[in-house]
């Protein structure tokens, strides 16, 4: 009778375990998804601020900003008036999308890790970096 009363005791044990490890598990998950979503948000709202600051000085105006590109972005797209990232996740893949006043063109690094963008205006549109 003992040991029927202790195994019962490990099993119910064992699943509470389980359980709270499982729900451990999904929300750091889930927190460290939000914390890269924000990042990548947050690089591409600086970008296009910028574009939009150096588009109402005129051609020939120039800013460099320093913004962080978070990790799991698998590409980049300047086009348009349009700055995005594309993320992966554990939904699926997510993009990440801010709007320009100004047509915007060029390059943007998808490699995680703090970069320097050089911002110009030109005759055709504001270029990136």
């Amino acid at each position: 009778m003992k040991s029927q009363v202790s195994l019962e005791y490990l099993i119910v044990a064992s699943l509470a375990i389980f359980l709270i490890a499982t729900i451990f598990y999904y929300s750091l998950l889930y927190s460290s998804e939000s914390v890269i979503f924000s990042q990548a948000q947050d690089a591409v709202n600086t970008i296009a601020s910028t574009a939009d600051n150096v588009y109402s000085l005129g051609t020939g105006s120039t800013q460099r900003i320093f913004v962080f590109i978070p990790q799991n972005v698998i590409s980049s797209n300047v086009k348009d008036t349009i700055i995005s990232l594309k993320l992966k996740s554990s939904s699926g893949e997510n993009d990440v999308l801010a709007f320009t006043k100004a047509k915007v063109y060029g390059n943007l690094t998808s490699v995680s890790g703090y970069h320097y963008i050089q911002i110009n205006k030109t005759e055709s549109g504001v270029n990136i970096q």
